[in-house]
């Protein structure tokens, strides 16, 4: 019997002795200097595409200096362009796979040559990169499935609002910009009237189709609600979004739509805006509405951008 109260004494001591030495691992790992093992923790924190890839720059520059960093992967029709940084001649470029699957090409640039064993290093890091991107694009997949617009195919308004809100931090993390078109079908009620709403929906999914073909695979486009639709444009300054806007204007304008048999012509009003610092994302809906309301009271069928012009 006099056994038993040692034998819980030395029980505890081995509790009390194991937690302490969790209690100093996990110390270290919070604490420690080495760019592996903060980098596996840090990886963990997320399964958003910007935030690991920003959290993976931030890591590697801490043992490896670079003028620019691009990723870029396309999946289930999502074109997706990471970059932080600008210029540098000399590049180092990998295709990441992991188990015979494609996760995209990351490409570093600097100035300087990059030395074998900073190449060797950073190989290392992407071992670590290239399975958070895995998961990464799987929990983007599921996403995706709730943010597709079933007729058109295209990303719905909440998908847009999400990738505006991404841009949003992009720009002010990196001081990158982006712009937006929003476009509205002319007239579409007549379309319906004349030809029944099944005509309508053909002619909204070869819209959609249009808006594919008139515009950059880094582009966006979105089923905004009803008739109107919306494109999104990373690292593109307002000039140039107003000539995307008038090629799709053009392509939409040209376009014989076709309805089981018989074609009709369509057009559409398209209005432009480019992000400024501190909007938020209903502020850049609110003024390329305003533009595109402009455009519809100056006679349809044509591009405004906001500034009004």
């Amino acid at each position: 019997m006099s056994k038993q109260p040692q034998q819980a004494d030395t029980v505890d001591l081995k509790k009390a002795r194991l937690m302490a030495n969790y209690e100093q691992i996990s110390q270290r790992w919070q604490e420690t200097n080495d760019v592996f093992i903060r980098l596996c923790r840090r990886l963990q924190t997320t399964l958003e595409m910007d935030p690991l890839l920003d959290i993976f720059a931030e890591e590697v520059a801490t043992v490896i200096s670079f003028d620019s960093l691009n990723y870029q992967h396309e999946s289930q029709g999502t074109h997706f362009v990471y970059t932080v940084g600008f210029g540098g001649r000399h590049r180092c470029e990998y295709g990441l796979t992991l188990e015979g699957e494609p996760f995209g090409t990351l490409t570093l640039n600097r100035r300087q040559r990059f030395a074998e064993q900073e190449l060797s290093l950073l190989e290392d890091l992407l071992g670590l990169l290239v399975m958070s991107l895995r998961n990464a694009w799987r929990y983007h997949s599921m996403q995706q499935a709730a943010l597709t617009d079933a007729a058109t195919g295209l990303g719905n308004r909440r998908l847009l609002y999400q990738e505006m809100e991404r841009e949003i931090h992009r720009a002010q993390r990196h001081g990158s910009h982006f712009s937006l078109i929003l476009c509205d079908l002319d007239h579409f009620k007549r379309i319906n009237d004349s030809y029944g709403h099944m005509a309508g929906d053909m002619v909204l999914l070869q819209i959609a189709g249009l808006m594919r073909q008139s515009v950059r695979s880094s582009d966006a486009c979105f089923r905004f609600g009803g008739e109107e639709f919306a494109v999104l444009l990373p690292q593109t300054p307002l000039r140039e979004t107003v000539q995307v806007a008038q090629r799709l204007s053009q392509n939409i304008d040209q376009h014989a739509f076709d309805i089981g048999g018989s074609t009709i012509k369509a057009t559409v009003s398209l209005g432009v805006t480019a992000y400024a610092a501190d909007q938020k994302a209903e502020d850049l809906i609110e003024r390329a509405d305003r533009a595109l309301y402009e455009a519809k009271r100056r006679g349809r069928n044509q591009v405004v951008s906001d500034p009004l012009e």
